[in-house]
């Protein structure tokens, strides 16, 4: 997947990302935290986008504490690619990544963005 990103991203100028294809994954929910400097930066908006995207549903908003939180429901190698797309974004500098598989949410159809 690093291979992937350094194609994606070596002459990255805020041009639109190609979704590459994936290969049937197990679904998941995962809860996720973001620390570094993740807040005022765009975070919530490049995760909201590429989520759509990725047809993932859940939700994505800034903690008090300045960590971002993220929960997402799809297909485990969505989920990752969409951790990896984060930490790629320049500006964006993510420090440490919490991540736990939670249980699902049936009948959630959209992902959010406050």
């Amino acid at each position: 997947m690093k291979n992937i990103f350094n194609r994606m991203f070596g002459d990255y100028k805020g041009q639109k990302l190609e979704i590459p294809n994936f290969e049937s994954s197990e679904e998941i929910r995962a809860h996720i935290i973001f620390h570094g400097r993740v807040q005022g930066v765009g975070f919530r908006y490049n995760a909201y986008d590429i989520a759509m995207r990725l047809q993932l549903t859940g939700y994505v908003r800034n903690l008090q504490d300045g960590t971002v939180e993220l929960e997402a429901q799809s297909e485990r190698d969505k989920i990752k690619f969409l951790i990896e797309y984060m930490k790629h974004l320049p500006i964006i500098k993510i420090e440490d990544v919490d991540y736990e598989e939670i249980p699902m949410k049936e009948g959630e159809s959209k992902f959010g963005l406050s």
